[in-house]
């Protein structure tokens, strides 16, 4: 028997009637307005992305130096300005160490600790002794509880307090000038001091001028070579430079025959403009002409220069490299501390080097490199640095097939370092880095040359450090 056909009851037809199951309406529409297909009304038209790097202030970008863009410039690689904090030195900073902690060696603003910044130095991993500060007030004043050296008030502290008739810090002692009870060394002391043969009353055989009671101007006595005189001493000795009596001819005599103290190996007083360094004279180059490095015995500049001699790219590091810089300049006659202007993929002169608040200048000529250490990072000097330690011109050339005339940096002109490592980090002869030319007073001074292999010869720059 044959099934019965299935017929739908009409209310179920009706209501798929009504949801549309048994239309065909065509094809329908989807989207949004605007994505159809068509054309936008409004005419909109999306702008092209920023280019960091190209010189150009674009949308998005708060600042874009272009090719002086770098981690220790004004404008970092990614077009965001330099802020204190951000553990990258720029060229405002003295240092960034990237935190709060203002008893380490670089404070919450970015400046180096110093004694007188009102922040006590504290011990830290690494720090020498001598950095370390018992108290720091931040004042000069020398009558309150800290003294202007950063260690409490005292006898020996440097400084002249309240009951002591001098203090000349380390060099207190019993036999010295300034004793170590703080009272100026005197005849009848008890204390054998500069210039006394004796002193009562401990030495009851010396008399009240501290001289033995035989030199008595009575005639010469034995173990006396003079008995009075404009060349005899209190001892009944004939005058010497360094028996510390000052006669005749003598300008001074400290008794020692030590240069750098005040008074010459040949009693001669020093004074600012003899040529020679002493406590309390930062230089004394012997003249007094301005911006030549050394004016009124206080530096006015700092010099900068190339070496004469070439090296490949086997230095022996970055440390032997700020030696060889360091050879040059004394055997030039140059004094102070000189480094390699030289990156190794992260050191860099941005990060280590002190910066100089005066001039840089070339030697032999005096003639001005830079005002300061900004001017020195801006990628434009006010002459190439192309004078040797001694003065002497270096030989021309304005290609990088002119080794001679070419420097080892692998450093940006904003003074931060090209990525990679140099030469193996500047320990073999293999690979290559970047160089500058030395006749070249703008970028390529620095990064002219951006391949030269390690094998090469060539000089370094070598700056000052304040």
């Amino acid at each position: 028997m044959s099934p019965r056909p299935y017929h739908p009851p009409a209310a179920l037809l009706a209501g798929l009637l009504l949801a549309g199951c048994f239309t065909d309406a065509g094809p329908k529409a989807t989207g949004s307005a605007g994505t159809t297909g068509e054309p936008d009304p409004t005419g909109s038209t999306t702008s092209p992305a920023a280019i960091c790097g190209n010189g150009a202030l674009e949308p998005g970008e708060p600042c874009d130096d272009g090719p002086l863009n770098g981690d220790y410039a004004a404008c970092k690689e990614d077009c965001t300005p330099a802020s204190c904090g951000d553990k990258l030195v720029a060229p405002e900073e003295e240092c960034d160490d990237g935190n709060a902690d203002e008893t380490d060696a670089c404070l919450s603003d970015c400046t180096r600790a110093r004694c007188g910044d009102g922040f006590v130095r504290a011990a830290h991993d690494g720090d020498p002794p001598s950095v370390v500060e018992q108290c720091d007030d931040g004042n000069a004043d020398e009558t309150d509880a800290c003294a202007s050296t950063c260690v409490p008030p005292g006898c020996g502290d440097g400084v002249v307090q309240d009951g002591e008739g001098c203090d000349h810090g380390p060099a207190n002692a019993d036999d010295a000038a300034c004793t170590s009870a703080c009272q100026p060394a005197t005849c009848g002391d008890s204390l054998l001091g500069p210039g006394e043969a004796c002193d009562p009353p401990a030495d009851m055989k010396c008399t009240d001028t501290c001289a033995p009671p035989t030199c008595d101007g009575m005639g010469l006595d034995p173990g006396e070579a003079c008995d009075g005189g404009p060349d005899c001493t209190p001892r009944c000795l004939l005058n010497t430079c360094g028996d510390g009596f000052q006669l005749g001819d003598e300008g001074c005599d400290d008794g020692n025959l030590l240069n750098g103290d005040g008074c010459t190996a040949t009693c001669r007083k020093v004074e600012c403009g003899d040529g020679q360094v002493v406590e309390g004279e930062p230089c004394d180059d012997g003249n007094q002409t301005p911006l030549d490095g050394c004016h009124g015995c206080a530096r006015d500049a700092y010099f900068l220069f190339v070496t004469e001699e070439k090296f490949t790219g086997d230095l022996g590091g970055p440390k032997s490299a700020d030696m060889k810089c360091q050879n040059s300049a004394e055997a030039a006659g140059l004094s102070g501390t000189f480094r390699a202007w030289l990156s190794d993929g992260t050191s860099s002169p941005a990060l280590s080097f002190s910066k100089s608040k005066l001039p840089y200048i070339l030697p032999g000529t005096h003639e001005r490199v830079a005002d300061h250490w900004i001017g020195l990072v801006t990628g434009a000097l006010k002459r190439p640095i192309d004078r040797t330690a001694a003065g002497d011109a270096v030989e021309a050339g304005s290609t990088c097939e002119a080794t001679g005339a070419l420097a080892w940096t692998h450093t940006k002109a904003t003074g931060g370092p090209f990525k990679g490592a140099p030469c193996s980090g500047w320990l073999t002869s293999l690979g290559d880095a970047v160089a500058g030319l030395v006749h070249e007073d703008g970028l390529p001074w620095t990064e002219g040359c951006p391949a030269i292999p390690c094998s090469k010869a060539l000089r370094l720059y070598c700056v000052e450090q304040p």
